[in-house]
């Protein structure tokens, strides 16, 4: 099965999404062990394994971005970048033991429901 540019550029973002919420979630375990007394400290302190694994996770999320940006318009694209916040959710649930409440499951459904309604919107 060949993909249309469209599908190509929805499946790059929602990659890019959930690499970038991944690193959202090493920043977070990461970010525990800085100390931000000072900026020699700080500097020191950051440069721990889950810190720099989330630039780098950053940066191929971003990657991904720009790659699916070729493939899609960007009032398609863009859109599509909520998506990272059904992954932190979900992600931060499930290794930082975060409380998922009824109010986060309604916001995420909206999210998820714009989401599609865009997805479907883009007529090429």
């Amino acid at each position: 099965m060949k993909l249309n540019s469209k599908n190509k550029a929805i499946i790059l973002i929602t990659i890019s999404t959930l690499i970038n919420a991944f690193g959202q979630l090493l920043w977070k375990k990461g970010v525990t062990t800085i100390v931000f007394s000072t900026m020699k400290t700080f500097i020191l302190t950051s440069l721990n394994l889950n810190f720099i694994l989330g630039w780098i996770f950053y940066a191929l999320a971003a990657l991904f971005m720009i790659i699916s940006l070729r493939h899609g318009n960007l009032s398609l694209i863009h859109p599509f970048l909520s998506l990272t916040q059904v992954w932190v959710l979900i992600l931060a649930s499930m290794f930082l033991q975060e409380t998922i409440t009824i109010n986060k499951i309604s916001a995420v459904s909206l999210i998820i429901i714009g989401t599609i309604l865009i997805s479907r919107g883009d007529i090429e």
